[in-house]
């Protein structure tokens, strides 16, 4: 009975050192209809309105993200985020937009 206790306990404890992890992501804010589909501004800033969730779509891979509200702003943007991912959702603690690079003119 103790070893077994033993196990369930190293079990358990194992699970929770691998379930979130503190991750720094770029990519574009979606709506969880569309996903990597369609990310542009009018599509997701529409589809956000309607009641759809924000998620990050990041190299083809659409992140669910626990606290949506936090990318509504961002609708259809490039950004990078800063969080913690358990398995494919994402916790935002910080948002910030990604500004397209400035080209010098001859």
């Amino acid at each position: 009975m103790k070893k077994l206790l033993a196990v369930v306990t190293l079990v358990a404890s194992l699970g929770l050192l691998a379930t979130a992890a503190d991750v720094t992501l770029r990519g574009k804010v979606g709506d969880s209809m569309c996903g990597a589909k369609n990310t542009s501004v009018a599509c997701v800033s529409k589809c956000l309105k309607m009641g759809d969730s924000a998620v990050l779509v990041s190299r083809d891979k659409v992140y669910k993200v626990s606290n949506p509200d936090e990318l509504k702003a961002f609708a259809g943007q490039a950004v990078v985020v800063k969080g913690s991912l358990d398995g494919d959702t994402l916790t935002v603690s910080s948002v910030k937009a990604l500004h397209a690079r400035k080209h010098k003119t001859s």
